[in-house]
């Protein structure tokens, strides 16, 4: 016989569900002397990981429970953990975290939140790896969350078309290549989200105001991002995957 599909499991893995099948020449089921189901699992085992240490705010709750829901739905129990030790060797882990104090961790005299963050979060999570749990997304590409700095310098080494990209670290250094700028141009703050603080250059003159504005507003040792500006019509969401 020839599965076609499988209705959903909604209510747990333990559930009942109906497989719909054709046989060979649609021979009529009453025709046959029996029939022999070979059953294999649909999904790997899959596990979800808690982040617990540290955690002093709760933003966005309700999509960790999206993900809870939906494990039922492809007949999967998550072997729910929150320590790297507990980790079982081939199961597939889900995980997901946010900023804005969501995920928290101690840091070094002199470190700045917002520049060690995506490097806490690979970190804490690449330990459930090196248990030999399978982590998605995988712990690596966190480094570039809310990093606009790190992600420049991505796209750079895997030479992917980007709009001209200069990361100034003082004013002094952005006065000394506005000759090199090529206007109009966006300022932003590489740590930074929802395109707050942003700010804009039409020519050397707005550009050095501004520049000023950022590093006077700015927290201690933070870069600033100064992009070519693009006209565009429609918002475009792009998704790079290394």
């Amino acid at each position: 016989a020839y599965s076609h599909w499988r209705h959903p499991v909604v209510t747990g893995p333990t559930t009942a569900s109906s497989l719909r099948f054709s046989t060979p020449g649609n021979v009529p089921l009453a025709k046959l002397d029996g029939m022999v189901a070979i059953v294999f699992p649909m999904t790997p085992p899959m596990g979800w990981i808690e982040f617990n240490e540290g955690k002093t705010v709760v933003h966005e709750e309700l999509f960790r429970e999206m993900f809870l829901q939906t494990f039922a739905t492809v007949g999967a129990r998550p072997h729910l953990i929150d320590k790297p030790e507990d980790a079982v060797q081939g199961t597939r882990y889900l995980w997901r975290v946010g900023g804005n104090r969501e995920f928290e961790l101690p840091l070094q005299e002199g470190e700045l939140y917002e520049k060690r963050l995506p490097y806490q979060i690979a970190e804490w999570y690449g330990a459930f790896e090196r248990e030999g749990g399978i982590l998605f997304p995988p712990p690596e590409s966190y480094k570039y969350y809310q990093n606009k700095v790190g992600l420049a310098k991505l796209f750079e080494r895997a030479k992917v078309k980007t709009p001209k990209t200069w990361i100034f670290t003082s004013q002094a250094e952005a006065e000394a290549a506005q000759d090199s700028i090529d206007f109009p141009v966006v300022i932003k703050d590489p740590y930074g989200f929802s395109s707050l603080g942003l700010l804009q250059a039409k020519d050397k003159k707005e550009f050095m105001a501004n520049m000023k504005k950022f590093f006077d507003d700015a927290l201690p040792d933070v870069e600033a991002i100064v992009q070519k500006k693009v006209i565009a019509l429609r918002e475009a969401r792009v998704t790079y995957i290394d």
